[in-house]
């Protein structure tokens, strides 16, 4: 599963408008369809859920600098496996989320959201400690513990849910396993990428390898793709020492495949990657849209 942690600050935590956006733009708890999660608020709708957020947040000391309000997590699976998913397995990795986070010392309020096609639990969770000022702040290096020991859980228990595995360190080391999705190597950054995106616009090196991935998720066994390249009008493959190495363009131009991103030899696993960071990048701007 992809976990991701935002924070608000304390000097606009919108805390209203969050838990509401949680509990799917509704006020009222009734007829609740699903399910909810609550550690330490028992307010029966979304203003006074915010409140008791609110009161433990006149807790925490005013010093200088930046001072989280709250913070708001999402977990998410792959769109592959919606039709996996339902409130028991959600429940189950909401609980266990919430003992990795200390939610028993904690305000948490939970809901799963099965309005977009890769199904999400959002969660707030207080910035202090129940009745007390202290942080609930999480380091890097305990979200990265905190990121594997999910996706084992997930691993080991619903086995079906391979999909959206991410994070575990046998994954990033190999990049080879057959039943999870690594996080993706960053294309390299050069001097024609970086100064395309301070225009805004898409660099070249992006262009192809987008007109690659394409041909990759149509023609994903290694031969009829390199194929395929031939066959396309402004570009082909070009060798060295009788190996593949990259694309050569009308203009002469020569991009290896490793500068691409593209591993020729497993390209399905690239199209999957290539297909969970459109996702990763759809939803970010999705929810930073609904939290405006």
């Amino acid at each position: 599963m992809l976990i991701k942690m935002m924070s608000r600050p304390l000097s606009r935590p919108d805390l209203h408008q969050l838990i509401t956006y949680i509990n799917q733009g509704q006020e009222s708890f009734d007829n609740e369809p699903h399910f909810m999660i609550r550690y330490n608020t028992t307010g029966n709708s979304a203003k006074k859920v915010s409140d008791d957020f609110k009161q433990n947040n006149s807790l925490i000391k005013q010093r200088k600098g930046k001072r989280n309000g709250v913070v708001h997590i999402i977990l998410s699976w792959h769109e592959k496996e919606h039709h996996l998913l339902d409130d028991t397995k959600l429940f189950d990795f909401g609980q266990k989320f919430c003992e990795l986070i200390n939610g028993d010392n904690s305000l948490i309020f939970c809901r799963p959201h099965y309005d977009k096609k890769n199904i999400h639990l959002h969660i707030a969770q207080s910035a202090s400690l129940l009745n007390s000022g202290r942080s609930t702040r999480i380091s890097k290096a305990r979200l990265k513990e905190i990121q594997i020991e999910m996706n084992k859980y997930q691993k080991e228990y619903y086995k079906e849910l391979k999909h959206s595995l991410l994070y575990l360190p046998e994954l990033e080391k190999s990049r080879e396993s057959s039943l999870g999705i690594p996080l993706p190597d960053g294309l390299k950054e050069v001097d024609g990428s970086i100064r395309a995106k301070m225009r805004g616009t898409t660099s070249q090196l992006e262009i192809l390898r987008n007109q690659l991935l394409k041909l990759a998720k149509k023609y994903p066994e290694k031969q009829r793709f390199l194929k395929s390249i031939n066959s396309e009008s402004k570009i082909a493959v070009y060798s060295r020492n009788a190996k593949p190495t990259g694309i050569i363009t009308e203009t002469g131009k020569k991009y290896r495949f490793k500068r691409l991103a593209l591993d020729i030899d497993n390209l399905s696993r690239v199209v999957r990657l290539h297909e969970l960071d459109k996702i990763k990048n759809r939803d970010n701007q999705q929810d930073q849209a609904l939290e405006r």
